[in-house]
């Protein structure tokens, strides 16, 4: 379980593939505290660590993982969002996220208002989307702004802006959706 609140933009060093799974080595400053076994959430994919040395650490992504998420798409040199799992008793600045994506979005806009940024996100199934609500994109806790059809809008301030990933984002660019685990559990 995650909160959807950042640690740091990593690094993709190398992608290798064993019997059709990515193992993806990652640059990061907390790999030294990783423990084989360990949930991180890379774009907010919940992946578990299979190795780590020195600044660098290794987590396996599956063929259906891939199907499902932009993880299919990174490069060698990519910029991730990272967060490690939450640790009991610790403070809450996000939302419940689970590391377990939706489906995968496309920015349609990006728009500049003052400060900030007001990103619109294309979705195929927007019945979990509620204004003011919570919704991970590639990892990053968010609220929705508004919601026109199958268009959303989340207003990104200048600190999410900078210490994400979304500073590298276009028109065009697709992003991992996950939605609030209580709209699901309420909607089912």
């Amino acid at each position: 379980m995650f909160t959807g609140i950042i640690e740091e933009v990593g690094r993709v060093l190398e992608i290798s593939f064993k019997s059709g799974n990515k193992i993806f080595t990652i640059q990061s400053s907390f790999a030294p505290e990783l423990k084989i076994g360990d949930s991180v959430a890379v774009e907010g994919c919940c992946l578990t660590v299979i190795g780590n040395k020195d600044n660098n650490f290794q987590v396996e992504a599956t063929k259906e993982t891939l199907n499902q998420t932009t993880l299919k798409d990174l490069k060698r040199g990519d910029f991730i969002n990272l967060e490690r799992a939450i640790m009991a008793g610790s403070r809450l600045g996000g939302h419940f996220v689970q590391g377990h994506i939706d489906e995968i979005g496309k920015i349609v806009k990006i728009l500049r208002e003052g400060r900030n940024f007001i990103f619109e996100i294309r979705v195929k199934n927007n019945q979990f989307l509620v204004e003011k609500g919570s919704v991970a994109v590639s990892g990053i806790s968010l609220t929705v702004y508004g919601i026109k059809g199958n268009i959303f809008q989340v207003v990104i301030i200048p600190h999410t802006y900078e210490n994400t990933t979304l500073k590298y984002k276009r028109v065009g660019s697709e992003v991992n959706i996950e939605y609030d685990i209580l709209g699901k559990y309420a909607k089912r």
